[in-house]
């Protein structure tokens, strides 16, 4: 770890961590809103700023057509898609 980096705060290796200490009250997280909505919503985190990001990165749902035929795997992939477009 770069030391000039580590001492400006902590490092986290994923959102999780991130949020965790947001939660804690150790800083501001910056993450998805989608992640954090239940906690936003339940006041265990607050959104700062309205102030928005667009990110260009995204989720796919990967899997040999023949799988949909398959109950589960179309279970999840109906349920997968609903809470998607929450």
């Amino acid at each position: 770890m770069d030391s000039s980096i580590s001492r400006l705060g902590p490092v986290f290796t994923d959102s999780n961590g991130a949020v965790d200490a947001a939660k804690a009250g150790l800083g501001v997280a910056l993450v998805r809103r989608s992640f954090v909505a239940s906690l936003i919503e339940e006041g265990l985190l607050i959104v700062p700023f309205e102030q928005g990001m667009k990110s260009a990165l995204a989720y796919y749902l990967v899997y040999p057509a023949v799988s949909l035929e398959q109950p589960h795997i179309a279970a999840f992939h109906r349920w997968l898609t609903a809470i998607a477009r929450q």
